[in-house]
């Protein structure tokens, strides 16, 4: 063999040797992007499933605050109904209503400002204490009146 087709020869092995080199380290920088893209999938997977935890979580907790809101708010319903309608037990007002009255007033009296705010008769406990406290006053005076006459009827008949 000549000079030259060593060279030839030899250079030719080179290049092959610096091929498989290179395929060689080709595949495995390739299997690092590989890994490297993996990873960011793999990230990006799990900051996806964090946001839609978060979102769920975000839901229940609305969702939790609604219920509560709806529930406190049927509570105070249901109070003020039940006010409305001691106060509706008051019916005509007479000298024996003064407890109806009162339990009707503690009643409104005691409930939350949120309830009392539902109450929608309270104009009617009011009236109710206005009318009850003119009754006792008429009533009052007539004892009086009627204890005067007895008096002077008395002071007639001693005198006779």
């Amino acid at each position: 063999m000549t000079e030259g087709k060593k060279i030839n020869t030899k250079a030719t092995e080179v290049k092959t040797q610096n091929q498989k080199a290179a395929g060689t380290k080709s595949a495995s920088t390739k299997s690092d992007e590989e890994r490297a893209a993996n990873k960011r999938l793999v990230i990006i997977g799990a900051v996806a499933v964090a946001a839609a935890l978060a979102i769920a979580i975000s839901y229940k907790i609305n969702t939790d605050k609604k219920a509560a809101v709806a529930a406190q708010e049927a509570a105070e319903d249901k109070a003020a109904t039940e006010i409305e309608n001691d106060i509706k037990a008051i019916g005509t007002v007479t000298l024996d209503s003064e407890p109806v009255i009162a339990s009707a007033r503690t009643a409104y009296d005691s409930a939350e400002t949120a309830v009392q705010g539902k109450v929608d008769n309270y104009d009617m406990l009011t009236k109710a204490e206005e009318d009850y406290s003119a009754l006792k006053e008429a009533d009052e005076a007539d004892a009086e009146a009627a204890k005067a006459v007895d008096e002077k009827k008395l002071d007639k008949l001693a005198r006779k």
